[in-house]
């Protein structure tokens, strides 16, 4: 059987008001050659009906009798990824109209480029716009952002399968910081930019996760150990990198949580 050019990632638990808005956006899209995969985390509540009541042939899905939490629902939908392109959604936002084709384009014009991000659309919970997220764009832009925090909207990437494979994938022990840690791991064997045109809906709302407690210490220093990793791969200072991530810390614990 021959394999997709793109999987969308979607992790899901417990996303019944908003999974089915999720998908359709996703079958919605111009672009085809795609096959969406569901890592249904041991939902409880109605999900597994609503995806029972999809017909598409290019859904696939994964579940786990035991919650795992995001990163290793990332992980599992990956094991059965096939496209050689991965783009990621929550189950509680949506694609926009060209999103997925915009972004194969764009992969395949910039061999280097490992991932890429875009701006995004800020809905409330009934999916009105309120506002913008705008991502910064050209790489070396990007890099120099990422030196001090976030600088890709998670749900809105498009990345190389190959290339997180080989870097062991999302890492557990960066728990919260899951997407940034990884970007960071990017960063030392290829490129990363955004688009800046909005290609995702963001949607903020009551019962979206919240993140975990500030003081967890194992998180930070997975981060800590990249951003330094990144520093020896670039010839950069590695003391350096090391007071940006103190600065970083201090303000994870202050409660800028940055562009998550």
């Amino acid at each position: 059987m021959r394999s997709p050019t793109v999987s969308v990632l979607l992790p899901v638990h417990n996303g019944e008001p908003y999974v089915l808005e999720a998908l359709d956006s996703v079958w919605s899209q111009g672009f085809t050659d795609l096959e969406l995969v569901v890592v249904d985390d041991a939902s409880n509540d109605e999900t597994p009906s609503i995806l029972d009541r999809v017909s598409d042939p290019r859904l696939r899905r994964v579940r786990l009798e035991r919650r795992t939490g995001l990163p290793g629902a990332l992980n599992a939908g990956l094991q059965v990824c096939r496209g050689s392109l991965v783009a990621r959604l929550d189950a509680d936002d949506r694609c926009l109209a060209h999103r997925i084709q915009r972004q194969v384009d764009t992969m395949e014009q910039r061999p280097n480029l490992a991932a890429l991000g875009a701006s995004a659309l800020v809905v409330d919970r009934v999916g009105r716009s309120i506002g913008r997220r705008d991502a910064l764009t050209g790489s070396a832009v990007v890099l120099n952002r990422l030196r001090w925090r976030n600088a890709l909207i998670h749900p809105s990437v498009m990345f190389r399968r190959d290339m997180v494979n080989s870097l062991g994938g999302y890492s557990r022990v960066a728990g919260r910081f899951e997407d940034y840690e990884l970007w960071l791991r990017l960063a030392t064997v290829g490129e990363l930019d955004n688009l800046g045109e909005p290609l995702v809906a963001y949607r903020l709302h009551p019962g979206q996760a919240t993140a975990a407690r500030v003081g967890e210490q194992a998180p930070m220093q997975a981060v800590g150990e990249v951003r330094r990793a990144l520093a020896r791969s670039r010839r950069e200072s590695v003391a350096l990198a090391g007071w940006r991530h103190r600065i970083w810390v201090a303000a994870q614990w202050w409660g800028d949580r940055g562009r998550r």
